[in-house]
């Protein structure tokens, strides 16, 4: 038994080091941009959540180094906003300079429609995020999977975070806070968590943001209460994609971070 068991995590071990070596920082070519393509998803892609629209942004070298795979965040936009706000607003950028000065490790980014009349995002859940897991080289496991959305696509980014934490290891709220009156919803659903599977979790919101600010600090009181320490940009600034894009490059480092974390759990 003894044997077995240490053979178990040795192969755990030997797998863990294998993704880990794929996380690691630096590309294999000369490629500097990564590159941007708006797909329109139909039936035969999303089945009965079509039409779709994502916008995908692909590392330097994705097409290049073909045995590759990589982390994956995933971007809902505000209301009113849609699959090309984020990328317009300079995310990719910043993703391509990072990456460039060796910050970063590689990564996949997907923005997504808004979530307007589905508001706990279950075409996303159960058509479009099967699509992509199996269109593009994703690695396995909730650590290497993140999702975060800015006003209100902050709400569907902690509801997935917190429902299926199985599939995510992290939430990024920017420009957003707790729904007023799902107070009770976020604990429940926290309080289902395993302690080792409980999300990290972003805030980002500036000080004139007058209407969002007390969400965010009410959701990072109720966060608190689980044992979730929320990394907070609360600084000048405004409710729009130009001050969230600002602080970018601090949310990827702080994302990264958690890619280069040792677990075997996640």
């Amino acid at each position: 038994m003894t044997k077995t068991l240490t053979a178990a995590v040795l192969i755990l071990l030997s797998l863990v080091a294998c993704q880990a070596s794929q996380v690691g920082v630096g590309v294999a070519c000369a490629e500097t941009q990564g590159t941007t393509d708006l797909m329109h998803l139909g039936q035969a892609e999303v089945g009965e959540g079509f039409p779709y629209t994502i916008n995908v942004y692909l590392p330097p070298c994705y097409e290049i180094e073909a045995e590759r795979e990589y982390p994956i965040l995933y971007l809902f936009p505000g209301r009113g906003s849609g699959p090309t706000t984020w990328f317009d607003a300079g995310v990719t950028g910043v993703a391509d300079q990072m990456i460039r000065d060796e910050e970063i490790p590689p990564l996949i980014m997907v923005a997504l429609e808004n979530v307007e009349g589905d508001l706990l995002a279950e075409n996303f859940t159960n058509n479009v995020f099967p699509y992509v897991e199996g269109r593009f080289r994703i690695l396995d496991g909730a650590r290497y999977h993140a999702i975060g959305g800015g006003s209100m696509g902050g709400a569907p980014s902690y509801r997935m975070a917190f429902r299926y934490p199985e599939l995510f290891s992290s939430a990024a709220l920017f420009g957003s806070g707790i729904i007023l009156g799902e107070e009770g919803q976020v604990r429940e659903w926290l309080d289902a968590i395993p302690a080792w599977r409980l999300p990290r979790v972003f805030l980002n919101t500036g000080f004139q943001d007058d209407l969002l600010m007390p969400r965010a600090e009410e959701f990072k009181d109720i966060v608190s209460e689980f044992g979730i320490e929320p990394y907070t940009v609360f600084s000048e600034g405004g409710h729009n994609y130009p001050y969230w894009v600002s602080n970018f490059p601090v949310y990827l480092r702080w994302l990264a971070e958690g890619w280069q974390e040792f677990s075997i759990l996640l």
